[in-house]
Protein backbone atom coordinates (compact mmCIF):
# COMPACT_ATOMS: atom_id res chain seq x y z
CA UNK A 1 0.00 0.00 0.00
CA UNK A 2 1.87 3.92 -1.13
CA UNK A 3 1.53 6.53 0.78
CA UNK A 4 -0.98 7.94 -2.05
CA UNK A 5 -3.64 5.17 -1.34
CA UNK A 6 -3.16 5.32 2.38
CA UNK A 7 -3.68 9.39 2.44
CA UNK A 8 -7.20 8.44 0.54
CA UNK A 9 -7.87 5.27 2.73
CA UNK A 10 -7.63 7.74 5.59
CA UNK A 11 -9.96 10.70 4.04
CA UNK A 12 -12.55 7.81 3.52
CA UNK A 13 -12.21 6.47 6.63
CA UNK A 14 -13.03 10.46 8.86
CA UNK A 15 -15.35 10.25 6.37
CA UNK A 16 -17.66 7.10 6.50
CA UNK A 17 -17.38 7.76 10.49
CA UNK A 18 -18.83 10.98 10.12
CA UNK A 19 -21.94 9.22 7.85
CA UNK A 20 -22.44 6.64 10.54
CA UNK A 21 -22.86 9.27 13.11
CA UNK A 22 -25.41 11.39 11.26
CA UNK A 23 -27.34 7.97 10.54
CA UNK A 24 -27.30 6.78 14.30
CA UNK A 25 -26.53 9.63 16.21
CA UNK A 26 -25.05 6.88 18.50
CA UNK A 27 -21.05 7.50 18.78
CA UNK A 28 -20.43 3.94 20.40
CA UNK A 29 -23.03 2.31 17.43
CA UNK A 30 -21.51 4.53 14.62
CA UNK A 31 -17.80 3.47 15.34
CA UNK A 32 -19.29 -0.21 15.15
CA UNK A 33 -20.95 0.26 11.79
CA UNK A 34 -17.88 2.15 10.37
CA UNK A 35 -15.57 -0.73 11.57
CA UNK A 36 -18.15 -3.75 10.29
CA UNK A 37 -18.01 -1.50 6.87
CA UNK A 38 -14.21 -1.28 7.16
CA UNK A 39 -14.25 -4.83 7.85
CA UNK A 40 -16.28 -6.27 4.91
CA UNK A 41 -14.94 -3.87 2.43
CA UNK A 42 -11.40 -5.68 3.60
CA UNK A 43 -12.09 -9.07 2.37
CA UNK A 44 -14.22 -7.64 -0.93
CA UNK A 45 -11.69 -5.15 -1.81
CA UNK A 46 -10.14 -6.50 -5.06
CA UNK A 47 -13.97 -6.67 -6.66
CA UNK A 48 -14.66 -3.06 -5.28
CA UNK A 49 -14.20 -0.12 -7.86
CA UNK A 50 -15.49 2.54 -5.67
CA UNK A 51 -14.31 2.44 -2.89
CA UNK A 52 -16.19 5.39 -0.81
CA UNK A 53 -19.83 4.42 -2.68
CA UNK A 54 -19.11 0.94 -1.72
CA UNK A 55 -18.34 1.76 1.74
CA UNK A 56 -21.21 4.72 2.03
CA UNK A 57 -23.82 2.03 0.92
CA UNK A 58 -22.29 -0.86 3.07
CA UNK A 59 -22.94 1.64 5.97
CA UNK A 60 -26.31 2.06 5.17
CA UNK A 61 -27.00 -1.14 4.99
CA UNK A 62 -25.57 -2.41 8.17
CA UNK A 63 -27.56 0.89 9.72
CA UNK A 64 -30.81 -0.72 8.82
CA UNK A 65 -29.69 -4.06 9.91
CA UNK A 66 -29.00 -2.61 13.04
CA UNK A 67 -32.22 -0.95 13.32
CA UNK A 68 -34.78 -4.06 12.79
CA UNK A 69 -32.47 -6.04 14.90
CA UNK A 70 -32.93 -3.23 17.70
CA UNK A 71 -37.01 -3.39 16.61
CA UNK A 72 -36.76 -6.77 16.79
CA UNK A 73 -35.34 -6.61 20.24
CA UNK A 74 -37.72 -4.68 21.57
CA UNK A 75 -41.24 -6.63 20.27
CA UNK A 76 -39.64 -9.95 22.16
CA UNK A 77 -39.02 -7.66 25.04
CA UNK A 78 -42.75 -6.60 24.73
CA UNK A 79 -43.92 -10.05 24.19
CA UNK A 80 -42.27 -11.20 27.56
CA UNK A 81 -43.16 -8.35 29.63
Amino acid sequence: MDTVELRHLLADDAWIRRLAGRLVRDGSLAEDLAQDAWLAWFTRRDAVREPRAWLAGAVRNLTRQARRGADRREDRERGAA
